[in-house]
């Protein structure tokens, strides 16, 4: 049995290494078993890291691929959506993007492409300058695309970090930075030293919201919610916020939906979810759900958090 299970596992390395990344189905179709056992044995294989597995999809499926046919995944960029292929494209032109100097969606979306898009950390004393690279663009580049950008010496020496460093709030990017002491290049828990950077004052923005008069204002304040967008759907009626919210494991981007709406129905509740792709959903109403739409809430949108205000 194990010989078997050898030979099938020989059989996808050597179909991906040929063809490589390929879409699940075009694999088993080489391998001539059942889908099934093949997606398990897969998954196994990924596991294993004898096979990678892509964050791009087409028709919801992965690509599978090895190591060094990473250059192959850049002819993948046409599978993702139009606002995803605009940061990817914005992203090898540059080589590197300060996360503080992007629009909110560059910011989600650079998030969303995890093949092409690889967190670069630069640390000061109290805080962390989150930068994204290129996935192909060698070290030493990037070291010096960074260092170019924050106008310091040459980065000079790389020291081990025990733990990694956690991505800093969205907040901080509106708040006056004096100066920069002792900047630290970090990337994959490595840390590096730079010099001091000295930046103008930044004006803290009007907030989206008015927190004083509105409910939803009073909720985001109580919850410790950052609206970082605000879309009017429906003035008064129907709002689309993209905010940031502080989990256990750091800040946290979402898609939050506003309805002023008596009753709240499953198709409500639906169309939200599509608004929201691939950002966890927060549902706000002064309204309440249909039967139908909370019966509905334990089923298929077990996922999606439902606030009444």
């Amino acid at each position: 049995m194990e010989d078997a299970l050898t030979i099938k596992r020989d059989k996808i390395i050597e179909i991906v290494k040929q063809e490589g990344p390929l879409l699940p189905m075009i694999i088993m179709k080489g391998l001539e078993i059942d889908s099934t056992y093949a997606g398990a044995m897969m998954s196994e294989m990924v596991s294993s890291n004898m096979l990678k597995i892509t964050n791009v999809k087409k028709g919801g499926s992965p690509f599978y691929y090895l190591d060094g046919q990473e250059e192959k995944l850049e002819a993948l960029i046409e599978n993702l959506n139009e606002k995803d292929q605009q940061t990817s494209q914005l992203l090898k032109k540059k080589g590197v993007l300060r996360d503080k100097d992007l629009s909110p969606l560059q910011r989600v979306s650079l998030r969303q492409i995890k093949d092409y898009a690889k967190e670069v950390q630069v640390k000061r004393d109290n805080e962390v300058d989150l930068f994204w690279r290129w996935y192909l663009l060698e070290e030493s580049k990037v070291k010096g695309l960074i260092t170019e950008y924050l106008q310091t010496k040459p980065i000079r020496e790389v020291k081990p970090m025990e733990k990694p460093v956690e991505e800093p709030s969205l907040r901080k990017n509106v708040h006056e930075e004096k100066g920069l002491a002792k900047e630290e290049f970090h990337e994959e828990r490595e840390e590096i030293p730079v010099q001091e950077e000295k930046q103008a004052p930044l004006v803290e923005p009007k907030p989206l919201v008015d927190n004083t008069r509105d409910p939803l204002g009073s909720f985001f304040v109580d919850n410790g919610i950052e609206v970082l967008q605000q879309d009017i759907i429906k003035k008064g009626k129907e709002l689309n916020y993209l905010v940031g919210l502080d989990t256990r494991i750091g800040k946290n981007l979402f898609f939050l939906k506003y309805r002023n709406k008596k009753k709240i129905s499953e198709a409500d509740l639906s169309l939200a979810l599509h608004e929201a792709k691939n950002l966890p959903l927060i549902f706000v109403t002064n309204g309440s759900l249909t039967k139908k739409a909370k019966e509905m809430m334990n089923k298929e949108f077990r996922g999606m958090m439902f606030k009444q205000i």
